[in-house]
């Protein structure tokens, strides 16, 4: 999640996280199902394996914890151990593969020390990688340097297969102390093409850009403040919330360009005593004042529209506003514009009018018009059915225990049983004639057979 990032203090090593906010009970777990790792039994080390990834974000920071200990102790050569499973580092030659796997496979016999620290870092590494928080990719990144790189492959390989989601966590690795750390993570963004802060922020996922973000906030990374404030006013909330809380990790840092940005928005320079606290608050206030201005007059425009059975322009205007503002409080006055111009369509445009009612489904699950549109979904289902051949009754049944009053389900129901009783009619008229033909013919054998033998000569 997100907000696990305000956890990780800029000035303190990364491995070092407190497991003071994992649950009392999971490192005692945790400690438990990693000794099982070394069981002679396979089954039970790769159970034990399987358990581990299941711990999930709640057991990061014991993760991290215990990769920080495997890193202090240097008995252990791992080399060997990797050696033995006959995978190929990632580059290298042949197809690669999973080295835990085929870690497990290995009996832990004679391997000693080493191979207990082999399993242990590289299951840890999997269920960091699968639990794909920043803090736990920032754990597991740190491992790519220990034991003379000997882990960098599996590290690599988990990086380069989470791409943007990997981005926050290497940018907390990337102001971790130690040199060499600060360059190579520097070095992973760069090859996943995460240059410059402005790189950084260019994904899809809203997800992984609040993360970014948040990461840029809690390291205090100078350069990227500009970019961070850029999407204080953004219209995705959880966005511009990440932004306004990594603001909020700069502190002072950011206050010259909170004031530049009050006086272009206000015309006026912001008082000189100002807490910074209040300076943030006055200038999101005046922001979200100038952005709801422009999404609430388009909305009404919308409600005038559909009030006035300007249907298509009214859904144009909430496609609008829903594009800029998805997380608008009022959305649920937007579903009876949908309903009705789905209708209003589905005659037409069936195809349209089920992408409208499922618009209008969304905006409002639980609403009073939630139980209609999910008839008149069932309604189309039924008609497209009819449409290929099949007459199915039940996505018209469903339609009417859904909403009593679809008259239109009613009548495809009625339809249907008409039709049935015209082909039940056909079919009873056609075995009658067949029986009546059957009839004729065998009373014709009956009465004709005999006769005909009577006259054969004896």
């Amino acid at each position: 999640m997100v907000a696990s990032l305000s956890a990780v203090a800029s000035a303190q090593p990364l491995p070092a996280a407190s497991a003071s906010s994992v649950p009392e009970e999971r490192a005692p777990a945790l400690a438990g199902t990693l000794g099982q790792l070394v069981s002679p039994d396979r089954n039970m080390r790769r159970a034990a394996a399987r358990s581990i990834e299941m711990m999930g974000a709640a057991a990061t920071s014991a993760m991290t914890d215990e990769l920080a200990r495997l890193r202090d102790e240097h008995a252990a050569d791992v080399a060997s151990v990797l050696a033995m499973t006959r995978v190929p580092p990632e580059g290298a030659a042949g197809d690669g593969g999973d080295r835990l796997d085929a870690v497990l496979d290995l009996p832990p016999d004679g391997a000693g020390p080493a191979y207990r620290q082999t399993v242990t870092t590289l299951c840890l590494i999997r269920a960091l990688a699968k639990t794909a928080t920043p803090t736990a990719v920032a754990g597991f990144a740190l491992v790519a340097l220990d034991a003379h790189g000997a882990f960098r492959p599996d590290v690599t390989r988990h990086l380069t297969e989470l791409g943007d989601g990997a981005v926050a966590g290497l940018i907390l690795a990337s102001h971790a102390r130690g040199q060499a750390m600060q360059k190579w993570a520097t070095t992973t963004l760069e090859g996943l093409g995460k240059r410059t802060p402005g790189d950084a922020v260019q994904t899809r996922s809203k997800e992984a850009l609040a993360n970014v973000l948040l990461a840029y906030g809690t390291t205090h990374d100078a350069d990227a403040l500009g970019v961070v404030q850029s999407f204080v006013n953004a219209d995705r909330r959880l966005v511009r919330d990440a932004a306004r809380d990594a603001i909020a990790m700069y502190g002072d840092e950011a206050v010259p360009k909170l004031r530049e940005s009050y006086g272009l928005l206000t015309g006026e320079a912001p008082p000189i005593d100002w807490p910074t606290p209040w300076l943030r608050k006055k200038l999101f206030d005046v922001m979200d004042r100038i952005r709801l201005e422009d999404v609430d007059a388009r909305v009404h425009e919308g409600l005038t529209a559909a009030g006035q059975g300007r249907l298509a322009e009214a859904v144009a205007d909430f496609d609008d506003v829903l594009a800029r503002q998805p997380d608008w409080d009022h959305k649920a006055e937007m579903v009876p514009a949908y309903v009705f111009y789905a209708q209003s369509i589905a005659a037409r445009d069936r195809n349209a009018a089920r992408a409208h009612l499922e618009k209008a489904l969304r905006l409002d699950p639980d609403g009073p018009r939630a139980t209609q549109i999910e008839s008149m979904l069932a309604l189309l289902e039924g008609k497209d059915l009819e449409d290929r051949g099949v007459s199915d009754v039940e996505p018209f049944r469903q339609a009417l225990r859904l909403d009593p009053a679809n008259a239109e389900a009613q009548a495809a129901l009625l339809r249907i049983d008409d039709g049935a009783a015209v082909r039940q009619e056909r079919w009873r008229r056609r075995f009658l004639e067949g029986s009546g033909a059957l009839v004729a013919l065998s009373l014709a054998i009956l009465f004709v057979g005999p006769r005909r033998r009577s006259r054969a000569p004896r």
